[in-house]
């Protein structure tokens, strides 16, 4: 039956569902978090590197007491190169960072619904998607952690998930790089389990998981070889 509503607007019914979630980020300011406000700090620090020429990034000078640190060069700088253009159009350091926050979770909640809609129909993956978005971990994750690395790094989870099921290996590929420079410990623990899931589906070949998957680790070797 509900192949008979346009998937557009499943889209729009969960994305109305998710604003709960991210309305308070709308608001003026950060909130106060264990690491939120620290990630403000290094992506300002990452953006004055990279502004003076380094790329990619790898020492943050103006940290460590102005002596500096390599940080960027073994601590997942991926959600930091992706807040640098709404830097660029404007956003305040603090907003740029938010811009992350919400992407990160509509990106969840909208690329769970694509691969979840692969594999169940389309009411299931609405409640999936919803019932991910609102698990005590996530909001935990966001409100409380200020986890902009790790929340980012969910968002390839499902990205990854949904290009498994499409049988696009050129975007399998594309989704591991990006996992693996949006967090250590995230790529670490989903990695093998992503991999094991596109045997278990074979939706693609043995083969092509196997050359996906390291063609996605080649691209992130900046970052995955010296951390």
């Amino acid at each position: 039956m509900d192949k008979l509503v346009p998937k557009k607007w499943f889209v729009l019914l969960l994305l109305v569902l998710i604003i709960p979630a991210i309305w308070t980020l709308f608001l003026p300011g950060f909130f106060e978090s264990d690491d939120g406000e620290w990630m403000v700090i290094r992506f300002s620090a990452f953006y004055q590197a990279l502004a003076d020429g380094q790329f990619p990034v790898r020492f943050l000078g103006r940290l460590n007491h102005g002596f500096g640190y390599p940080v960027a060069n073994f601590l997942y700088p991926g959600f930091m190169y992706f807040a640098v253009p709404f830097h660029i159009v404007g956003a305040s350091f603090i907003n740029s960072v938010k811009a992350v926050l919400i992407f990160s979770i509509i990106g969840t909640a909208i690329f769970s619904f694509f691969w979840l809609s692969k594999v169940f129909d389309r009411f299931s993956a609405i409640v999936g998607s919803v019932v991910l978005t609102y698990t005590p971990y996530h909001l935990f994750d966001l409100y409380k952690r200020g986890s902009v690395g790790e929340l980012f790094a969910f968002v390839w989870v499902a990205f990854i998930l949904w290009m498994i099921e499409a049988k696009n290996i050129f975007f399998i590929s594309i989704g591991i790089f990006l996992l693996a420079i949006s967090h250590n410990t995230i790529f670490l623990l989903f990695a093998p389990l992503l991999f094991l899931y596109s045997i278990i589906r074979k939706t693609i070949t043995i083969r092509e998981t196997i050359i996906s998957f390291l063609l996605g680790i080649l691209m992130s070797s900046f970052f995955t070889i010296p951390a």
